[in-house]
C-alpha cells in the first residue's frame, strides 16, 4: 500500500465534499427563486424583487464557475471549499437582511452552512464559518431592515422573541460546531488507525509471502543439490568414470541440476519484495498448472511419470510463485513416496468445485502415519528420517492458508499411497 494513499484519499474526499456543496447550492437557487416569486406575486409581500433577482443571478454565475471548477482535474483542498461555503454564507446573510431581518421566518436557515462547515471542513475552517454566521446573525438583529414582515419590528414581544432567537442560535450552533468537529476528528483518527492496521497487515502478508517463497526455494533446492552431492561423492570415492561417454553423461546431469538450482533462485529474486498479485504473472490457470506439470516432469522424467488431468477452462488468474512452489513441494513428496515403494508414477488432478480450486496429488507409496499433519505442526516431524526436515507439507499448508484455503492428507485403501488435497477459493487468484 502506497505511503501517498492517505493524501490521495484526502483529495478524493475534498472533491466529493465540493461536489456536495455544488448540489446543495443548486437546490438553494431553486428554493430561493420559488420563495421570492411566491412571496412577491402570490402573498404580495413587499420585498426588493429586482435586487434579489440580481443577487440570484450572481449566485447562478457562482454555481456555473463552481461546476467548471469541479470538472477540472486540479486537486480541490479544504481551503478552497471553505471559500465557496463562506460566499454561500454571506449570500444568505445578505438575502435575510433584505427580506425582513429578524422577522424573516427562514432566518434559522443560517445554521445550515454552519452544519456543513462542521461536517465537511477542518476544525479551523468550521469555526471560521461559525464566527461569520454569528456575526451575520447579530448584524441582522441590530441593523434596521426596511422590509419588516407584519411591521412588528418595535413591539416588546418581538424584541424579546428576536433576542431569544439570537441567543438560541448562538448556543445551538456553538454546541453543534464543538461536538460535530470533535466527532469528525474521532472518525478521522479511527480511519487513520484502520489504515495503519491495514498497512501493517499488508506488510505482514509480504513478510509471510517472502518467507514462504524462501523456505519453499530452500526445500525445492534439496532435489538438485542431493543429486549433485551423490555424483560428486561417487567421484570422490570411486573416481570419475573412465569412459568418456559415461563421464559426459554425469557432467550433463550435474550441469542440468545446477541450472535447475539457478532457475529456482532466479524465480525467488524476481518476485522477492513484491506483494501477491504484483509478483504474479497473469495467465490462464489451466495453462499455469499444465506448465508446472510439464516442467516438473522434465526435471524428474528419469525417476517417475506424472499423470495429470487439468479441468480448467478460460480462468484468467494471478499465477503466483508461492502456489507453484506449494504444488511442486507436494509433487516432490509424492515422487519420493512412490520411488521408496518401487512405484514409477504419481498422479495429479485439478478442477473447480463450488467456486473452490481443488488440486489432488496422489502417490503410490506405503501410506502416511496417522495424524501426520498434526505431528508436522507440533513436532517438526518428517517421514524421511534424517533426510527430511518436515517443512515441505508445513510450507504447502501455510501457502493454502494464506490463500484462504487448506490442505488435507488421506491414506488410500490398504495404505497403498496418499492423496493430498489442496483447496482454496477461486476468488483468491482471480483477476
Amino acid at each position: 500500500m502506497s505511503s501517498s494513499y492517505p493524501q490521495q484519499l484526502e483529495a478524493i474526499t475534498s472533491r466529493k465534499n465540493f461536489r456536495l456543496l455544488v448540489m446543495l447550492r443548486l437546490l438553494a437557487i431553486i428554493i430561493y427563486g420559488a420563495i421570492f416569486m411566491v412571496a412577491y406575486n402570490v402573498l404580495s409581500i413587499f420585498i426588493p424583487i429586482r435586487t434579489l433577482m440580481i443577487e440570484l443571478q450572481l449566485m447562478i454565475l457562482m454555481q456555473f464557475l463552481a461546476v467548471m471548477r469541479l470538472k477540472s482535474k486540479t486537486p480541490i483542498n479544504d481551503a478552497e471549499t471553505f471559500v465557496w461555503l463562506l460566499l454561500d454564507t454571506i449570500f444568505l446573510i445578505v438575502v435575510m437582511l433584505q427580506t425582513g431581518g429578524p422577522s424573516n421566518p427562514f432566518l434559522l436557515a443560517l445554521i445550515i452552512p454552519i452544519i456543513l462547515g462542521s461536517l465537511l471542513l477542518l476544525k479551523r475552517y468550521a469555526w471560521s464559518i461559525y464566527v461569520v454566521g454569528i456575526i451575520g446573525f447579530l448584524f441582522i438583529e441590530f441593523v434596521e431592515s426596511p422590509f419588516v414582515v407584519g411591521k412588528s419590528r418595535h413591539t416588546a414581544f418581538f424584541e424579546v422573541q428576536a433576542q431569544g432567537m439570537m441567543l438560541s442560535f448562538a448556543l445551538s450552533s456553538l454546541i453543534l460546531v464543538y461536538f460535530v468537529t470533535k466527532a469528525m476528528q474521532n472518525l478521522k483518527e479511527r480511519d487513520k488507525a484502520i489504515f495503519e492496521l491495514q498497512q501493517n497487515a499488508t506488510e505482514q502478508q509480504n513478510i509471510l509471502r517472502l518467507g514462504l517463497m524462501s523456505a519453499g526455494a530452500a526445500h525445492e533446492l534439496g532435489g538438485p543439490l542431493a543429486t549433485m552431492s551423490i555424483i560428486l561423492n561417487d567421484w570422490l570415492v570411486l573416481n570419475p568414470p573412465s569412459k568418456k561417454a559415461e563421464r559426459d553423461e554425469e557432467v550433463k546431469t550435474l550441469l542440468s541440476q545446477l541450472e535447475r538450482a539457478k532457475n529456482i533462485l532466479n524465480r525467488i529474486l524476481a518476485s522477492s519484495g513484491q506483494i501477491r498479485g504484483q509478483g504474479a504473472r497473469h495467465d490462464d490457470f489451466g495453462n499455469f498448472l499444465t506448465g508446472i506439470c510439464k516442467s516438473w516432469q522434465s526435471n524428474n522424467g528419469q525417476n517417475v511419470q506424472l499423470l495429470h488431468e487439468i479441468k480448467f477452462e478460460n480462468i484468467n488468474a494471478a499465477c503466483d510463485l508461492i502456489v507453484e512452489q506449494a504444488i511442486v513441494t507436494i509433487l516432490n513428496n509424492a515422487k519420493d513416496a512412490s520411488v521408496e515403494n518401487n512405484a514409477k508414477k504419481i498422479a495429479m488432478q485439478a478442477y473447480l468445485d463450488d467456486e473452490n480450486v481443488i488440486i489432488k496429488i496422489e502417490d503410490f507409496g506405503k501410506g502416511a502415519p496417522v495424524n501426520l499433519m498434526e505431528k508436522i505442526r507440533k513436532e517438526n516431524y518428517s517421514t524421511k528420517n534424517e533426510n527430511g526436515f518436515g517443512v515441505g507439507l508445513f510450507l504447502a499448508q501455510g501457502t493454502m492458508k494464506a490463500l484462504g484455503g487448506g490442505l488435507r492428507l488421506d491414506n488410500k485403501p490398504d495404505n497403498n499411497g496418499v492423496i493430498v488435497t489442496m483447496q482454496f477459493p477461486l476468488k483468491a487468484i482471480m483477476i
